[in-house]
């Protein structure tokens, strides 16, 4: 059953310590396009940013909560490690160039599978991110003033979890629908329908609202924590922690990022949740003022 709800990624969310550090490089650099710039509904003094393509599809989207006060993290067992976003291989040479012209370190291109080259680096609070070129992702990217849309970043491929072994999260996974594509050494690839598409979560989409309600009652009978449901404005969703302590979340597919702002000017504005407009003003004042590429 669930397996015939999920659609794919959603979001993944990540932390940032600067907000203005963060939009100058993936708004600018790495050429996603800043959708949403928002607070964080449990700390509405600090900022969410959203990125992604052209309308901030799911699959496409990228979320950072800002915490200025974040020390830099570590990386290690038991939680998600990399998030990978997709290119096509005739960008390999232009992301080589455009990461060598702003001083971005990186490793250079390497063979990872049979079709798939990567390109490691890291985003200035040490997220590890692989741009990796592929053929199979169809998807058009979003045209930065720098970037046109067949060299620009497609949206997620897919995201890396590093475990002290597979067996519990597998199982999970694979009770979600995913399939395990590869097997090697150490490392265990999930793929759900082939869709390509420190990290705090990951989100997989789903259709509507009731989808989410019947993935709640089947993941009851696991015995397993969840959220209740939640309106985020821009979608639905609910979270629910994996017995390693992992969180997964699912959301819906709308009703989307333009719900509030014209689709032209997604990005341009702070945008705050209905019931928190009456604050604007002191909120505005409290939030550290940044600069749009």
């Amino acid at each position: 059953m669930m397996e015939n709800m999920l659609l794919g990624l959603h979001h993944v969310t990540a932390t940032t310590s600067d907000a203005q550090q963060n939009i100058t490089f993936y708004a600018h650099i790495l050429g996603l396009r800043l959708v949403k710039q928002t607070i964080n509904y449990d700390d509405p003094a600090s900022y969410r940013l959203y990125y992604g393509d052209e309308t901030g599809s799911p699959g496409s989207l990228l979320s950072f909560r800002v915490l200025p006060q974040a020390k830099d993290g570590a990386v290690g067992r038991g939680q998600f490690a990399t998030v990978t976003l997709s290119i096509s291989m005739d960008a390999i040479d232009f992301w080589v160039d455009r990461l060598t012209q702003y001083k971005v370190p990186f490793k250079d291109p390497q063979q990872r599978a049979r079709d798939e080259v990567v390109i490691y680096l890291e985003d200035p609070d040490g997220l590890g991110i692989e741009l990796i070129a592929n053929e199979r992702d169809v998807r058009k990217g979003f045209a930065h003033q720098e970037i046109s849309s067949l060299m620009a970043i497609k949206g997620m491929y897919s995201v890396e979890i590093w475990l002290p072994t597979f067996f519990k999260t597998g199982a999970f996974l694979e009770m979600l629908g995913l399939d395990l594509i590869e097997e090697k050494s150490q490392t265990r690839r999930y793929a759900h329908r082939d869709v390509p598409g420190t990290v705090e979560y990951m989100a997989w989409t789903v259709k509507e609202e009731s989808d989410l309600h019947l993935l709640q009652r089947a993941l009851r009978t696991k015995g397993l924590e969840m959220t209740a449901i939640r309106q985020w404005t821009y979608y639905k969703a609910f979270s629910v922690k994996n017995t390693e302590g992992l969180v997964f979340t699912f959301a819906t597919e709308g009703p989307g990022f333009a719900v509030d702002e014209d689709q032209d000017a997604l990005g341009q504005r702070l945008q705050l949740p209905i019931w928190e407009e009456f604050r604007r003003a002191s909120l505005e004042a409290a939030l550290p003022p940044i600069q749009l590429p």
